[in-house]
């Protein structure tokens, strides 16, 4: 195998497959990537069998061949190299040479037999959505994922498909997320639950350009995210999602129209007072126009007061600060509305579209004082 190919677009190719790459696997060859050099390009590979990454990029092939790398000596190897185009040779003993300019490193790599390439699939469904929009809509919900290894479902997101929305769920049994956004196939149906472990690594992957087009294929048993120079493989979760329709009330005694970085500013100053692991909550206290917010514990206390367009009831009610912070820093909007039925009952955080919405429940403030 002869190839050249510059070092930056290796890097990137480096730095994105190896997020499949596994932490620990008794499989032979799962700490590689695969590297292989044909035609006019070179691609690589990761997989940890629950999700596999390919990355493509134009390279100088003078010999075509395919070889694996251990992930870790290979990503340090290309790093250290002089920024300038790498030219890569191995021969029939795994030898692998890396030469740029005068230096020369060199490394052994392993057969390629054993490899657990990327699956291939045939798929006759899929999606278009824009980058931009999917890695927004994967930072706007993957904060309230269950970490609860007894209930696998809750540990990813719904993505449901109909009537031309693709709509995104996730929740922890403190709080929900769910965002929506149109999509241009109207006839498409489909409810899977994707793994958050993968989602948090696609989202690190995506790029940030908003006319970068995502296609999403699915099968009974993957997703497959088709994307600039790359293909994300992941395995979904099998199971019923919790039916959050249940849950979603639009009833409400008390409706608060408050500035968000206000709000989210306010909220997080409360957090000098919550030591790690307390569950000590903050307060609102809603009347009039105003809200207070307070917070008192053993390392201090704290009172602030925001200005609201208030609908409806007085209320006094607490909850979770981290909560708070994490719905609203998902939140691009400049004003929110927040909806109350009553110091027992969820707080819903929606916009007028509904294209997003965040329900928290409550603290028992008898108990948490």
């Amino acid at each position: 195998m002869k190839l050249s190919i510059s070092k930056s677009d290796l890097q990137n190719a480096i730095s994105t497959v190896i997020k499949a790459v596994p932490s620990k696997s008794n499989l032979t060859n799962a700490d590689c990537i695969l590297l292989e050099a044909r035609m006019d390009e070179v691609r690589l590979v990761a997989n940890n069998s629950e999700m596999a990454i390919e990355s493509i990029y134009s390279a100088r092939v003078l010999e075509e061949g395919k070889i694996c790398l251990d992930s870790k000596d290979f990503q340090e190897i290309v790093r250290k190299m002089p920024d300038s185009d790498i030219n890569i040779e191995s021969d029939p003993s795994y030898q692998t040479n890396f030469i740029c300019g005068k230096v020369v490193m060199r490394m052994i790599g392993r057969e390629t037999d054993t490899f657990n390439d990327i699956p291939t699939f045939n798929y006759k469904e899929h999606m278009d959505i824009h980058e931009f929009s999917l890695k927004e809509i994967i930072r706007q919900t993957i904060f309230s994922i269950s970490d609860n290894e007894a209930n696998r479902t809750l540990r990813g997101e719904l993505f449901e498909i109909k009537n031309g929305i693709l709509r995104v769920v996730s929740l922890d049994g403190q709080r929900v997320s769910i965002r929506k956004v149109e999509i241009e196939d109207e006839n498409l149906v489909k409810k899977i639950i994707v793994p958050g472990r993968s989602l948090n690594d696609l989202y690190n992957i995506l790029g940030k350009e908003t006319d970068g087009v995502a296609t999403l294929h699915f099968t009974d048993n993957h997703l497959i995210v088709n994307f600039a120079n790359n293909t994300f493989v992941t395995r979904l979760i099998d199971g019923e999602f919790f039916n959050i329709d249940n849950v979603l009330s639009k009833e409400y005694s008390t409706k608060v129209t408050i500035n968000k970085r206000e709000m989210y500013e306010c909220v997080d100053r409360s957090t000098v007072y919550a030591r790690e692991g307390d569950k000590k909550a903050i307060v609102l206290n809603i009347a009039d126009q105003v809200v207070e917010f307070s917070m008192k514990s053993s390392k201090g206390s704290m009172n602030e007061k925001i200005d609201v367009e208030k609908e409806g009831n007085d209320l006094k009610i607490g909850f979770n600060p981290k909560y708070l912070t994490d719905a609203l820093k998902a939140i691009d909007d400049e004003t929110i509305h927040l909806y109350f039925a009553s110091a027992k009952s969820p707080c819903f955080i929606r916009d007028d579209e509904d294209t997003f919405t965040y329900m928290i429940l409550p603290v028992n403030l008898g108990v948490e004082g």
